[in-house]
């Protein structure tokens, strides 16, 4: 018997499982250090489980704003922070990256990586920043993501050639999460022109900067979290089941295909381990022709 998964509509799984990756673009060939590198790895709450969490991840630009957001989703969700000077062309980056997000389950992952790696070209920052969203789609199945743009530097930040390249880096990650249907933060655009909201250097922000912008981070995850806790599905709800039962019923020849927008809402509730026990029930991997909505 064969499975074929025609997904019509089918937010769930095909946000997580049906999703395919386009091929990425060569990595970078040499590894650039910076004279320190560092990361801050933190989690409130890290033995509690009655709220859904939530992953900031970034530079010291998210660490600035981290607390606020904190302060925001009280109550409502646990927030953590993974902030770091390694670029998505850094092969360490990733390492930190996966390490975290084998820790917990996340219900919302905001992302951020572009002001560090200033040695690296911008096809080698597209490359990685390739990488970084096929890692998190790998590596937190389920969790609604959020690209957050890179902020501008002013000119006493001594960064060769910002004006130009951090644009062109959010033009890069704009590009790629548009194809991957990844909502933005367009902190880039909220801090612009706002030379009093800079610290003394430049690059980082004081404390209206970092309340602007933790604001805005906590409203556009409140909205993400809103959206899958308001979802509702279309179709069976326990889609273990009713699999089982339409296989129990067919013959052993029949190519059984389903049609529908199902959420799984019961037992694992991962969209992504949902298809692999699919793949399980049938002797013969289960096709999946996916065709998604507008806001799917």
């Amino acid at each position: 018997m064969t499975i074929s998964a025609a997904l019509l509509f089918f937010s769930a799984l095909a946000a997580a499982a049906a999703d395919a990756p386009q091929a990425s673009p060569a990595p970078a060939a040499t590894l650039h250090r910076e004279r320190i590198e560092w990361a801050d790895i933190w989690f409130t709450d890290a033995e509690k489980d009655a709220l859904p969490r939530v992953l900031l991840v970034g530079d010291s630009i998210t660490r600035g704003y981290f607390d606020g957001v904190e302060k925001e989703l009280a109550g409502k969700a646990y927030c953590g922070q993974l902030c770091t000077s390694r670029s998505v062309c850094d092969p360490v980056f990733f390492q930190e990256l996966k390490m975290i997000l084998s820790e917990y389950k996340f219900s919302v992952v905001h992302f951020n990586n572009g002001l560090h790696g200033w040695d690296y070209t911008e096809d080698e920052y597209r490359a990685g920043f390739q990488k970084l969203v096929e890692t998190l789609k790998a590596e937190a199945p389920g969790a609604k993501l959020i690209c957050a743009t890179t902020t501008p530097v002013q000119e006493k930040g001594g960064m060769k050639d910002h004006a130009t390249r951090v644009p062109a880096r959010n033009q890069a990650a704009t590009e790629i999460c548009t194809r991957a249907a990844i909502p933005l933060d367009d902190l880039f655009t909220l801090v612009t022109g706002k030379t009093d909201w800079y610290s003394g250097d430049g690059v980082h922000f004081n404390d209206a900067g970092r309340a602007a912008e933790a604001k805005q981070v906590a409203e556009n995850i409140a909205k993400a979290r809103a959206f899958l806790d308001e979802r509702v599905s279309l179709g069976w709800t326990n889609l273990d089941r009713a699999f089982d039962d339409v296989l129990k019923k067919a013959p052993a020849d029949a190519h059984v295909i389903y049609i529908g927008d199902g959420i799984v809402s019961s037992g694992d509730t991962d969209p992504a381990a949902f298809v692999k026990r699919l793949a399980q029930r049938s002797p013969v991997a289960p096709r999946q022709e996916s065709r998604t909505s507008k806001d799917g």
